[in-house]
């Protein structure tokens, strides 16, 4: 019977001595000015935009009334008394939510 006569197995590193050096970046961002960059930094807001030909076709938009509206038939309705559910289809008060009706 063969017994082996290394019980424990040893994993062998290797040595240098230079010390390592931390991974380096391929491409260093640019910093561009934020008066000209399109978005911003952290691309959460966008930068205005300015159009300078935009004029507006007419001065009037109309009147737009502020309704109730149902959202599972459509039914809409005055907001004199907004209602507890739908008259048209009977569906509950969360079903309901302001409308803007031109």
């Amino acid at each position: 019977m063969a017994t082996n006569s290394r019980a424990t197995a040893t994993t062998e590193t290797a040595r240098t001595d230079r010390p390592t050096r931390p991974a380096t970046i391929d491409r260093v961002p640019a910093v561009t000015d934020p008066a000209t960059s399109a978005t911003t930094a952290s691309r959460a807001v966008p930068q205005l935009t300015e159009v300078r030909n935009r004029r507006l076709a007419d001065g009037y938009f109309g009147e737009s009334f502020l309704v109730w509206r149902c959202l599972d038939c459509g039914e809409t309705g005055s907001l004199d008394a907004f209602p507890t559910y739908c008259p048209d289809c009977r569906a509950d008060r969360e079903s309901l939510f302001y409308w803007v009706e031109d």
